[in-house]
């Protein structure tokens, strides 16, 4: 009798324990048959030769969809509609290769993924979405050199939608440097003389406008007269001549009746007054006597041409 009540108990627990697991395995096969698949990392848009792509993670042996909604203005706040779903093999589209996405200059699209399941599995959830709006690579510009009077001159052709250029320019020595022009020829009248590189970039102040490449690289030499000096102060009883400019001097040239001196400025006084001008001093010591009468002029280097002169008429 205790035999039987024990096998009795015994197939009862085994029942249950078979419940139990069949139980168990369901709930894990539904919840892997319908569990989500790993979510795509945000995607990228980007513009290369004015064609729009979209790419996201790789994921190996998946199927990519992506998701295209569209408001079709100009403001991104206006509410977005679906307008395509675009399935492909390669973790990259290239948008302008779709029918059905509408690219208008300035309006703004919505981008996002989903990973495409397996037969009997769901697909992932599509990723955060990319908020792009179409813009467009301003055309490069083509800088020119012709001779003009027998000097170099740089210019290049309008760029259909630019509102201004960006010049790039550098000297034999010194730094990269840069101004903005709505002309398009270079302006090198405020230069010193030297050999100079340039290069232009067409900009636009719409902002689905995009600055162009640079353009291609020009060398020109630059020559011009140095500036006169805007006045002098002589200075009888210390015996000493002050010169101003508003550009750099490296050499200076004294002329008078007794001969001509050329001071570099290893002997002249070198410094700045207040208003950013340069102001260089000499004393009479070097030309053995004093200033008056003398032909003061300036010089730069070997690509400018002499100042013309000043007269020193003070006593």
């Amino acid at each position: 009798m205790y035999n039987k009540s024990m096998k009795r108990i015994l197939v009862i627990v085994l029942m249950c324990l078979t419940v139990c697991l069949i139980g168990i395995g369901s709930v894990f096969i539904f919840r892997l048959n319908n569990q989500e698949k790993e979510l795509p990392s945000e995607v990228t848009v980007y513009n290369i030769d004015n064609k729009h792509y979209v790419m996201c993670e790789v994921k190996e042996g998946s199927t990519y969809i992506y998701k295209i909604e569209q408001n079709f203005s100009q403001n991104k706040n206006v509410e977005f509609i679906e307008t395509a779903l675009i399935e492909s093999d390669k973790n990259f589209i290239c948008l302008n290769d779709y029918d059905e996405v509408v690219l208008k200059l300035g309006q703004y699209i919505k981008v996002s993924v989903s990973y495409k399941g397996e037969i009997d599995s769901g697909n992932s959830k599509f990723s955060d979405s990319v908020t792009y709006q179409i813009d467009f690579n301003l055309s490069t510009p083509v800088l020119n050199k012709t001779q003009v009077s027998g000097k170099d001159v740089l210019s290049w052709e309008s760029i259909d939608q630019a509102d201004f250029y960006t010049v790039y320019y550098q000297g034999s020595t010194g730094s990269l440097k840069s101004y903005t022009t709505k002309e398009t020829t270079i302006d090198t009248s405020k230069l010193y003389g030297d050999i100079y590189t340039f290069s232009v970039v067409a900009n636009s102040n719409k902002n689905y406008y995009k600055a162009s490449n640079s353009s291609n690289v020009q060398n020109i030499k630059v020559t011009r007269k140095v500036d006169q000096f805007l006045y002098y102060v002589y200075n009888k009883d210390e015996g000493t001549l002050s010169l101003t400019s508003e550009e750099i001097v490296t050499c200076i040239r004294i002329v008078t009746g007794t001969g001509m001196f050329e001071a570099d400025d290893k002997i002249f006084i070198h410094s700045v007054n207040r208003d950013g001008n340069y102001v260089y001093t000499i004393k009479n010591t070097y030309i053995y006597g004093n200033f008056k009468g003398a032909s003061v002029s300036g010089y730069y280097n070997e690509y400018n041409t002499w100042s013309d002169a000043i007269v020193i008429t003070q006593n």
